[in-house]
């Protein structure tokens, strides 16, 4: 029968071998240092947490990775420290909410992915906090509605988009007061004045 110490000992030796083992490279250039985390069965798939770091140790990015693919909240960072971009992974892939910031905090751009693709309502953002523009993403394309702002948040521009920034159907223009000047009929990007405001 096995002794307590003997059993407390099997316990040390098992828990020691299952430590964490990390991975550094350093870029020759920037001197930047990336250090993953390995799993402790291989030592050569990346599972856990890895950093980034410029060549005085500040901060630059942060993620986890799950089975050698990135898993969850990915964070890059200004040097002052405040978040840049926010993405979110899934088995590898961007998935959901993206956010990209200016360097006084204020959100610059903001959609969702869904399996590695830009889909849905993609928002773009003056430093001010003011929309700019909202646009329809599908696969990674301008398809569907969008709408363009001036920097004081008054409307600009009001179209369709197909397969990329062309423009398809009515487009309507508007003036900086926010007034209907010029309608145009656009046929995959080329356009034609219908009514103009006199």
């Amino acid at each position: 029968m096995p002794s307590i110490r003997n059993l407390f000992i099997l316990v040390v030796l098992l828990v020691s071998c299952q430590k964490e083992k990390t991975k550094v490279e350093v870029d020759p250039y920037s001197g930047f240092k990336t250090t993953y985390t390995l799993n402790p069965k291989d030592q050569t798939t990346y599972q856990g947490p890895y950093t980034k770091v410029d060549s005085s140790g500040v901060l630059l990015e942060k993620g986890v990775y799950e089975a050698g693919q990135l898993q969850g909240i990915r964070e890059l960072y200004f040097p002052d420290g405040k978040v840049k971009v926010r993405e979110h992974y899934s088995k590898g892939q961007m998935t959901d909410l993206y956010e990209y910031f200016f360097p006084n905090g204020q959100l610059q751009l903001q959609g969702d992915y869904v399996d590695g693709a830009m889909y849905g309502v993609w928002r773009k953002y003056n430093e001010a906090g003011k929309l700019l523009e909202e646009v329809m993403m599908v696969q990674n394309e301008e398809m569907g509605p969008f709408t363009e702002y001036y920097p004081d948040g008054t409307l600009q521009t009001q179209g369709t988009y197909l397969h990329g920034p062309n423009e398809d159907g009515i487009l309507n223009l508007y003036d900086e007061s926010g007034t209907l000047y010029k309608t145009m009929l656009c046929d995959s990007g080329k356009c034609v004045t219908t009514w103009q405001k006199k």
